[in-house]
């Protein structure tokens, strides 16, 4: 018997703020980052994503064990989105002013590891009978019908 890692279907939002090539390419960024990670098969998370075959026959042959979508985390938005990140970072500075330096530096520094943007498949996507539709957990992915 052998381990493998997981083999992930890598759902990358559309958010309107940040241009999607960026965002794609932050996340295979990440991607490479952890333990088979480039396997991981990255699809643009759309509005119809669920209703395109081309998708459902890549996915069929892919078999991810999951679906997950791409969360950028603070440091991550520092490329991303540069105002956003500054604006976060002052904002925090701010509100521990009192806090002393040392205690605000490492206080940041832990905060850029915190996801920021975190998009979840739409009800729709999910499929409104899923198990996982309208909880906190994160819902699976069906064909319409």
């Amino acid at each position: 018997m052998t381990a493998r890692s997981a083999r992930l279907a890598l759902l990358i939002p559309e958010t309107g703020e940040i241009p999607w090539p960026a965002m794609f390419e932050a996340a295979l960024a990440a991607q490479a980052s952890v333990w088979g990670g480039v396997g991981n098969l990255p699809f643009p998370l759309s509005d119809r994503l669920t209703e395109n075959e081309i998708f459902w026959a890549i996915a069929d042959l892919f078999d991810p064990d999951a679906f997950v979508t791409y969360a950028p985390v603070l440091g991550e938005m520092s490329q991303l989105d540069p105002a956003f990140y500054e604006r976060t970072i002052q904002e925090h500075r701010e509100q521990l002013s009192d806090a002393g330096e040392e205690a605000v530096s490492r206080f940041i520094e832990e905060a850029k590891e915190h996801v920021v943007l975190e998009v979840q498949p739409t009800e729709q996507q999910a499929g409104a009978d899923s198990p996982a539709a309208g909880t906190a957990a994160r819902p699976r992915l069906r064909r319409p019908d």
